[in-house]
């Protein structure tokens, strides 16, 4: 019998895009149904669901607590009338799971919602259909503040819903393939997205560059909607979109019809098409224009290191327009969050781009400093520079020592790093402290504090890590740089200036780079290697041929039925899923041939 024999499933909001059609194909394969026809003006599309229905949640609609979020953007990718269906589900309680948890059966051979969390979607929001007018009431509760300005209620009247509906709102967001877990207990208490490098997690779209096909007045409009997806929080739909525009730039030919677009370049669906058809038919996109001075606000704050885009639309909705308002009505956030101190007086420099011969050295001093401190210890540069970019956004090293597995060893030696180069002037900030770390930078801390006159409110102790497995900086080549970024960046606007430490004359020194330390295993260090050098789209692509062969891989390891089959040894886990060997140059996109 098929492990999905005679059950059905709905996908909501959406079953296009990429990964979500290989999820389709996979549960069709085992047996599986997947209702389509419930986009039936009447309803009568309701009919052939029951309570035995399984609803399949896209990803970006799910957070870590398997709460729903975001539901007035899965309402706008539900057509009007669809809306009819989503309250019979709600009403009648059927079963809704993140889609990506298909892995998991897919994964253990069985069907037992027992293996998965159920998401919860009720006390969210409340959606009525009256007179064609459709309300979304959303209750933010993000944050200790009390303010009842903190409750957002919107309303679109339901040709607005459709307009925004055509404009922006047909997902082509891709998963992650799967919810990755430590190898060891201890490791579990750590997500798998806290190891991943920031830089990896989107792909940066320059909107004012040229493309091969002369297809710019296509690219610009869709990269300030896969900008606008990002800086909400939407990270699958923007990547979706950037990987749209990175297969247009290397097409050679004028496009000039969606239809052309959909069937001759990778990564365009059919909901891309008909933005791309929109486009060629009026220039832009229905209400891009008007929503700028939101995305501006949103932007600016989720620009900060240590402000995610749920605290920029929290501060946005109050009607802060900078981060002096955010520090005059609630200034306990900067004293609890104090990284984002950091995150605000680094700016501009966090943003600028790094070119490719100032990272290396950057690496240089790295390595001259960890040869003194134990010269069997090992550092690579992973990420975009490992996969040959002429620029990276920030710079992610990968620390081991052959032979070594102990974690205490390995967190203990980027800790004393960290602090060493701290010490010489080379790191000019921390993003977490420990007990060490906190005896030569605590001050700095408290000084940052000071600067926003908040002495009185720090808390008498900070939070100390017992040990960190990764760590946060700033750090600052001490020579001046002749090669200057050609990215465009947001400006501290001119009342947040007075905590701003960015360098404005790089003729003596660098600007202020972001720097990670990552430590792996010595017998992990193949798997450690695929997952910091990226792209995040071909580490997907291969966590989604593991599945497809009832394997798991992590950066710990390819795994199947919970035994290792591979870790140190990076072709070979390549050759166990019957994958060419590519080196890390190649590794920015799948192509074609890899996919089939």
């Amino acid at each position: 019998m098929l492990l999905f024999q005679g059950q059905q499933f709905v996908i909501l909001p959406n079953s296009e895009g990429s990964y979500l059609g290989y999820l389709t194909r996979l549960i069709e394969k085992n047996g599986g149904h997947l209702i389509s026809s419930v986009e039936d003006e009447t309803g009568s599309g309701l009919a052939t669901i029951d309570s035995s229905t399984i609803v399949l949640l896209n990803s970006s609609f799910v957070d870590e607590n398997f709460n729903l979020i975001q539901e007035n953007f899965l309402l706008r990718e539900l057509r009007p009338f669809n809306i009819s269906l989503w309250n019979f589900i709600k009403e009648n309680n059927l079963k809704c799971i993140d889609i990506k948890d298909i892995s998991i059966f897919i994964k253990n051979k069985k069907f037992d919602l027992n293996l998965v969390q159920l998401v919860n979607i009720e006390g969210h929001s409340v959606f009525k259909l009256n007179d064609g007018v459709t309300t979304v009431q959303t209750i933010k509760s993000e944050g200790t503040n009390n303010s009842s300005d903190e409750k957002i209620l919107e309303s679109k009247s339901e040709s607005e819903s459709e307009s925004e509906s055509e404009s922006e709102s047909e997902s082509e967001s891709e998963s992650e393939s799967e919810s990755e877990s430590e190898s060891e207990s201890e490791s579990e208490s750590e997500s798998e997205s806290e190891s991943e490098s920031e830089s990896e997690t989107d792909i940066e779209i320059d909107v004012n560059r040229k493309t091969k096909g002369n297809n710019d007045r296509i690219v610009n409009p869709l990269a300030k909607l896969a900008r606008k997806y990002k800086v909400e929080g939407d990270t699958f739909r923007a990547r979706s979109y950037n990987l749209a525009i990175l297969s247009i730039d290397k097409y050679t030919l004028p496009i000039t019809s969606g239809i052309q677009a959909q069937k001759e370049i990778p990564n365009i669906g059919p909901s891309i098409a008909k933005k791309i058809q929109r486009i060629l038919d009026t220039g832009t996109l229905p209400g891009l224009e008007q929503a700028s001075e939101q995305f501006d606000s949103l932007q600016y704050f989720s620009t900060c290191h240590g402000v995610g885009s749920e605290t920029a639309k929290r501060w946005n909705s109050l009607k802060l327009d900078s981060f002096k308002d955010v520090l005059e009505k609630f200034p306990n956030e900067f004293a609890v969050e104090w990284p984002i101190l950091f995150g605000w007086s680094y700016y501009e420099d966090w943003q600028k781009k790094i070119p490719r011969s100032v990272c290396a050295k950057y690496l240089q001093i790295v390595e001259d400093e960890l040869f003194l401190l134990d010269p069997d210890f090992k550092v690579e540069l992973q990420g975009s520079f490992n996969r040959g970019l002429p620029e990276c956004g920030d710079l992610d090293l990968l620390f081991y020592k052959p032979g070594c597995d102990d974690l205490n060893v390995l967190c203990r030696t980027i800790e004393e790093i960290a602090i060493r180069l701290y010490k010489k002037s080379f790191v000019k900030c921390f993003l977490q402290l420990t007990e060490q770390i906190e005896k030569v930078f605590g001050n700095q801390v408290r000084e940052r504090l000071a600067k926003i006159r908040l002495t009185e409110n720090k808390p008498k102790k900070f939070n100390l890590a017992p040990r960190i497995k990764k760590a946060l900086l700033g750090v600052q080549l001490q020579e001046p740089i002749s090669i200057e970024p050609h990215n465009e960046i947001v400006e501290l606007k001119d009342n947040d200036k007075f905590m701003s430490l960015s360098n404005e004359d790089t003729s003596k020194y660098d600007y202020c780079r972001r720097m990670d330390f990552f430590i792996c295993k010595w017998s992990e260090l193949g798997s450690s290697r695929i997952h910091f050098t990226g792209s995040s789209e071909y580490n997907r692509w291969m966590r989604l041929k593991a599945i497809e062969k009832g394997m798991k891989m992590t950066q710990h390891g390819l795994f199947k039925d919970d035994r290792l089959l591979e870790s140190f040894n990076e072709k070979k886990i390549f050759e166990l899923l019957d994958i060419e060997y590519v080196e890390p140059q190649l590794r920015n996109q799948v192509n074609k041939r890899q996919k089939k």
